[in-house]
């Protein structure tokens, strides 16, 4: 078993949406972990699925937060 494979199950046995950095905009989905490799950096945290940015004239994107949105 591989760090990612670790992660991927760490991530799905506590019901994590994926994982994102505190500090900026980054996070990718379970389905999809580090597309920043080899960038990656290993102050990403696990997080939830919600939307960003919603506004009057967008719907929002999806991202991942360190907690769940109301």
């Amino acid at each position: 078993m591989d760090i990612k494979e670790i992660v991927v199950k760490y991530l799905k046995d506590n019901k994590y949406d994926g994982l994102c950095h505190p500090d900026t905009e980054c996070g990718c989905f379970n389905g999809d972990l580090f597309p920043c490799d080899p960038h990656y950096n290993c102050d990403c945290q696990p997080g939830y699925k919600g939307i960003m940015g919603p506004n009057e004239n967008e719907p929002g994107e999806p991202g991942i937060f360190l907690e769940k949105q109301k």
